[in-house]
């Protein structure tokens, strides 16, 4: 499984599916880098050295060293999704990659099995817009 570090790859991902850099000087000075979707969101991936940290205003969500391929996928659906449709996902809105996959596979399981249920329609579309961006996030 390919892994990603805090490096020029993974910037190049980034730029690919839409963030920008917004890197203060400050930051640049102390080997610091940063990217949001927009300039106004609260929401940012940072490089801290080696470690890559997803924070929502001045909390952090979750940080590591490197991340898999699914793990990337995971921080860029945090961004990509609306607020309503990722509280189905977690309800505190924050990135835990575990738990967060664990939801995915779930509600793989939920939507295979809609014909049988009886699940809404609004709950089918629901499922079918989060599956739909994790599986549209593509790094090539």
């Amino acid at each position: 499984m390919k892994t990603f570090e805090a490096n020029e790859e993974l910037i190049d991902i980034l730029l690919k599916q839409g963030f920008i850099e917004t890197t203060s000087k400050r930051e640049k000075f102390w080997g610091k880098k940063s990217f949001k979707l927009s300039k106004t969101s609260s929401k940012q991936i940072c490089f801290d050295h080696i470690t890559i940290r997803v924070y929502k205003a001045f909390n952090v969500n979750d940080g590591r060293n490197e991340i898999t391929e699914p793990e990337l996928k995971v921080i860029i659906l945090y961004f990509k999704l609306p607020t309503k449709d990722y509280k189905e996902i977690d309800r505190y809105q924050n990135v835990n990659f575990g738990s967060v996959l664990m939801e995915i596979s779930r509600l793989r399981k939920e939507f295979k099995s809609t014909g049988v249920s009886k699940i809404s329609q609004l709950r089918k579309d629901k499922i079918e817009r989060i599956l739909s961006a994790f599986d549209k996030i593509d790094f090539e």
